[in-house]
């Protein structure tokens, strides 16, 4: 039977991934047979050719839960929780996200120190055949900096690892590493590490209700890459400082920050009142578009709410005070500051009337009426579980 008739009955309805990856070995082996003339007059139907049994890749990042990573910097924190070199490694992973197999298998002379510029990072990422360059946050690059030169004080100068692994049994090949040393196993340093976790209980998120299996370093990767979309970075940008080389799996990350985006916004147009103090529409979740949402939303701050004006728009309402303008938003964590507003545009008005300026009189009532409508407003609008404001 020719061997894409073989692939042909393998990729059924129940074929799975690994039924896939299985026949892809299989090629693969056949194909080194005939090439190393060990079986050499293997046919050519026996071989597939590149495209002819794909693996349908789905891409799914999966940054850890915010109270998860908040559990993991407070353990990196604490010096005493884990072995210096063991700690250096989870700092590498948590700072720029490296693969795991690459931070283990980090080379001595991988980190570079430029006056001017700090410390750089540059190592070879073999998933991709390809190199990364990225800066590191300063007392990062010391530190790295410092491990190499006790490797080559404790090993030797021509040891090659950034983390040599010193077990109680350390493998050695002595073709590839001829001084019996070699870097930390990922076999030994995943267990290593998902045992320090369960013993200071980072085992569960309370805010997704997730349970962790293990360390799971490669998700380090996926929170930079979430936090820097999140921070405003461009998805080229975030792609090239994780030393991605296609767009692909920024295309996911971003899917995750869109999300995030529209949850947000979504919570604030909800619970926001106009300069009327009547009650925002919300936008249709159908319609919404996130990169529209971040023209629009929000560029200016104000002490008692925020300026709803695209930013590309000019504001006709400049000279005039931001209560009587139609791009005013506000929310009841505002509220005690318009009370507060409204009293002294009270007192303005007493003394106003008093001294027979009918001019700012008229002022300070309208300012009055716009601020009565916008608390009355607010106090009907959903407030966040938790937050009380005191008349």
């Amino acid at each position: 039977m020719a061997f894409l008739d073989f692939v042909a009955w393998v990729r059924d309805e129940d074929t799975t991934p690994t039924d896939i990856r299985a026949v892809n070995v299989v090629a693969r082996l056949l194909t080194e047979l005939r090439h190393r003339d060990i079986v050499p007059d293997l046919p050519d139907t026996t071989f597939l050719l590149y495209g002819e049994n794909t693996v349908p890749i789905t891409r799914k990042p999966k940054p850890f839960p915010a109270d998860i990573l908040q559990a993991i910097d407070a353990l990196i924190a604490d010096q005493s929780a884990l072995p210096r070199i063991e700690r250096l490694i989870l700092r590498l992973c948590r700072a720029v996200g490296p693969r795991s197999s690459e931070a283990l298998t980090l080379a001595r002379d991988s980190v570079t120190y430029v006056d001017g510029r700090g410390y750089t990072l540059e190592y070879f990422q073999s998933k991709i055949q390809d190199w990364r360059r990225v800066p590191l946050p300063p007392n990062l690059g010391r530190d790295l900096v410092a491990q190499s030169q006790w490797v080559a004080d404790t090993y030797s100068p021509n040891c090659p690892w950034m983390f040599p692994y010193a077990g109680k049994s350390p493998r050695s090949n002595p073709i590839i590493n001829p001084d019996a040393v070699t870097p930390w196993p990922y076999a030994r340093f995943n267990p290593f590490l998902w045992k320090v976790y369960q013993r200071h209980g980072i085992v569960h998120s309370s805010l997704t209700g997730e349970t962790l299996t293990g360390p799971q370093l490669h998700r380090f990767r996926h929170s930079i890459a979430t936090g820097l979309l999140n921070e405003g970075w461009s998805q080229y940008e975030v792609q090239t400082f994780l030393g991605h080389k296609s767009p692909t799996m920024m295309q996911a990350y971003a899917e995750i920050n869109d999300d995030t985006l529209r949850d947000k916004y979504l919570e604030f147009i909800n619970r926001s009142v106009d300069f009327h103090g009547r009650a925002v529409e919300p936008m249709s979740t159908d319609n919404l578009n996130v990169e529209r949402l971040r023209d629009r939303f929000i560029r200016s701050t104000l002490p008692n709410g925020f300026c709803a004006l695209p930013e590309k728009q000019k504001c006709e309402y400049l000279p005039s005070p931001c209560l009587s303008c139609s791009f005013f938003r506000t929310t009841p964590t505002f509220l005690p500051i318009h009370i507060r507003q409204r009293d002294d545009a009270v007192r303005e008005l007493d003394l106003a009337r008093a001294d027979g300026r009918q001019r700012a009189a008229d002022v300070h009532e309208k300012t009055i009426d716009q601020l009565n409508k916008i608390i009355d407003g607010l106090s009907q609008a959903p407030r966040v579980e938790g937050t009380h404001v005191d008349n």
